[in-house]
């Protein structure tokens, strides 16, 4: 399990520190096929574990798509914290795809992070910076005025996180 959480760890550090995101797996068929059995299967932390390391934005949307929010962070824990922190930074990468979806899941996961937690507070305020200059980037673009007040209100929420 440590050598798990370990190399999750490494994950995330690797993931906050890519700039882009890789090329899709050439495997994606089976990829999508392992994650739709994880998430049939009740594995939700596993799919997004997996996904989350694949690298692979279109993995993690899959994920996403296929999982409740509302029922993921329905009980407290059910995500690690290097995997919610990861989990938010790839989410920043690409807004202009299942916004809505994004925005819900990134509401979720700026009310449980624990930017104290020992795992994940070094690399907090790059993942937060990130977020910010990603949503700022969204709101000046879109004309969608919905969208608009979300990620005002979402930025304002990431604000309110970087005080604690």
């Amino acid at each position: 399990y440590l050598q798990q959480m370990r190399a999750l760890q490494t994950a995330t550090l690797a993931a906050v520190a890519a700039t882009a995101t890789p090329a899709p797996s050439l495997s994606v068929g089976a990829d999508r096929q392992a994650l739709a059995h994880m998430i049939k299967n009740k594995q939700i932390p596993l799919a997004f574990e997996t996904a989350l390391n694949q690298g692979d934005q279109t993995a993690l949307e899959f994920v996403c798509n296929n999982v409740d929010p509302d029922e993921i962070f329905r009980y407290p824990g059910t995500l690690s914290q290097p995997v919610l922190l990861s989990l938010l930074q790839q989410l920043s990468l690409r807004l202009d795809s299942d916004t809505d979806l994004k925005f819900r899941y990134m509401e979720h996961i700026v009310e449980v992070l624990q930017p104290h937690d020992d795992d994940i507070s070094v690399m907090v305020p790059k993942v937060i910076e990130g977020l910010m200059q990603s949503l700022n980037e969204f709101y000046n673009l879109t004309a969608n005025p919905q969208l608009k007040r979300q990620a005002r209100v979402l930025n304002q929420l990431v604000r309110n996180l970087r005080k604690i």
